[in-house]
């Protein structure tokens, strides 16, 4: 519900559960087919990309100072739900799911990390601390 997730982790592990509910509701995200960014990956451009101690880029990547955010800020809804394997949901499950979010949104239930949708900072951003030199 937050965007897309860029995970590093195996797709035959399963499923990143954001928030699970045993035997009601799991939340995640899948690791399942499509396009892989896989940058240690043979022939791959891989770029180093971080700051000095001056806060300057190091290389070429000169992007590595941006702060900002890399998008909009938007307000999430349940729209739709597909089982792990990524086919859609029975229209029994997914009464169920429609019924569950409409009792936990009236019970204000779900947090705000899961209906607004901010932006990722860019690689300088407050959370990135793998960017800026250590003796920063």
């Amino acid at each position: 519900m937050n965007g897309h997730a860029s995970r590093n982790k195996d797709p035959a592990e399963g499923p990143v559960l954001d928030l699970s509910v045993p035997g009601i509701v799991s939340i995640g995200d899948w690791l399942g087919t499509g396009a892989w960014w896989r940058p240690a990956a043979q022939g791959s451009d891989f770029k180093l990309l971080g700051l000095e101690a001056s806060g300057k880029p190091i290389g070429d990547q000169l992007w590595a100072g941006f702060r900002g955010h890399l998008g909009d800020t938007v307000e999430n809804s349940l729209k739709s739900a597909t089982y792990f394997d990524g086919t859609q949901l029975s229209s029994i499950d997914w009464d169920y799911v429609k019924t569950i979010f409409g009792f936990a949104s009236v019970l204000d239930l779900i947090g705000s990390q899961y209906l607004l949708g901010d932006a990722p900072t860019g690689p300088n951003g407050w959370n990135r601390t793998w960017v800026k030199n250590s003796s920063q």
